[in-house]
């Protein structure tokens, strides 16, 4: 009886070991774009991409209690919650060229960073629209399996997001 405990133990540790070491080789980074093409100009999308308060208004941000600066715009500009879900977080905005591009920056309980940033080129319809996230989990060997499945994860979240956007530009 003693010699089945031991053999399931060994087998238990070997298992867990070897998810262990796996996850210390996996990368803790992952990178996510989406796009979209919306009949509007820059000038039309743009402010509902540069203020933290619109967010609300095309992304889940609405589904989460949280506070912005004022202004809720331009560089400097932040938001922040603390979430049973999301934890407790912060999104700054970095930089804001307006019309074009906006990049920001998430901080969630202050051990993972998101630095994340929109493009906005005229097209042929109107504009494309690129959200481009990459975040670093660090050399957590748990978080090397999240890294897996972030990119396509949140990719999804940023594509729905922005068809949302499209939605609700009154061009």
């Amino acid at each position: 009886m003693i010699k089945s405990f031991a053999k399931i133990f060994g087998l238990i540790t070997i298992l867990l070991l070897t998810f262990i070491l796996i996850g210390i080789w996996l990368p803790g980074t992952w990178h996510t774009e989406a796009s979209i093409e919306i009949p509007a100009p820059p000038q039309a999308i743009f402010p509902l991409i540069a203020d933290l308060d619109r967010w609300d208004e095309w992304t889940q941000w609405s589904e989460i209690q949280s506070t912005t600066s004022d202004p809720s715009y331009g560089p400097g500009a932040f938001r922040t919650w603390d979430n049973d879900q999301y934890g407790s977080g912060s999104i700054t905005i970095i930089e804001s060229h307006p019309e074009n591009t906006l990049s920001y920056r998430v901080v969630v309980e202050k051990k993972s960073e998101i630095i994340g940033d929109f493009n906005i080129k005229p097209s042929k319809i109107g504009s494309t629209v690129t959200w481009n996230e990459s975040g670093d989990f660090g050399n957590n060997p748990l978080m090397g399996y999240v890294a897996i499945t972030m990119g396509e994860s949140q990719g999804e979240q940023l594509y729905e997001s922005l068809d949302n956007l499209k939605k609700i530009i009154d061009y």
